[in-house]
């Protein structure tokens, strides 16, 4: 079960590091090369091997995730004009009503689920940052889902995937998809019972805003792909 512990640790994570993002690579960005030797660009994503450096011509978000706390991997340095405003919601209704930025609508009550909490991570100056709303199933079981926003990442946007990992039927790869409200990405995202993924994750771009969809705990290819397609 959710709990209002589990979703401030959630708030913070995601305000330190958006989805798949390794800061610390963007903050040493002096360092990366100078030209994309591998990896692809798909859209407004940059696509990496883990063990590769962030290309230089991704830049870094125009104001830079608000700082929650110092962390010595990331680099990042604790300024109190930089300590965020998150603010929780008990309905995704009311973060509709209380963003100033699009947010999109999943189908999960005809589909057994029912909304739990989520939070709006702002910068102090009020522009908004980061949404994520989590939703579970009625039932019990331990399928999650988590869809979100943010206004401030890195462009294009990184992400990276473990190419020495190959699991049978999984591309190794994220997989470009097109049944998105905009083409993306689909990635698998971790590995539990007999090696297979624990879930799958969805990134997108719409408008300058970047949005994922999340669907954990050993919830099918079927099934994940089948809530991507109801946003």
């Amino acid at each position: 079960m959710f709990n209002r512990r589990g979703l401030i640790k959630k708030s913070i994570a995601l305000a330190s590091a958006l989805p798949l993002l390794q800061v610390d690579k963007l903050t040493h960005r002096a360092e990366a090369a100078e030209s994309l030797d591998v990896g692809e660009i798909y859209g407004d994503f940059v696509i990496i091997p883990q063990g590769n450096p962030v290309p230089s011509f991704v830049n870094p978000p125009k104001f830079g995730v608000p700082v929650i706390c110092q962390s010595a991997s990331t680099g990042l340095a604790v300024s109190p004009t930089m300590t965020p405003i998150i603010k929780e919601f008990a309905s995704y209704g009311d973060i509709h009503k209380y963003v100033n930025i699009p947010l999109y609508n999943i189908d999960v009550s005809s589909r057994g689920f029912q909304e739990q909490q989520g939070s709006v991570v702002s910068q102090p100056w009020g522009e908004i940052a980061t949404v994520s709303f989590d939703f579970a199933p009625i039932d019990g079981s331990n399928l999650r889902i988590s869809i979100g926003a943010s206004t401030q990442f890195p462009r294009p946007y990184p992400i990276w995937f473990d190419p020495t990992k190959p699991i049978p039927d999984v591309p190794a790869q994220p997989e470009k998809v097109n049944f998105l409200p905009t083409p993306g990405l689909q990635v698998a995202s971790g590995y539990g019972l007999r090696n297979k993924p624990m879930g799958y994750s969805f990134y997108w771009i719409s408008k300058g805003i970047l949005y994922w969809l999340i669907v954990e705990d050993y919830s099918s290819r079927q099934q994940s792909q089948a809530l991507a397609m109801s946003l």
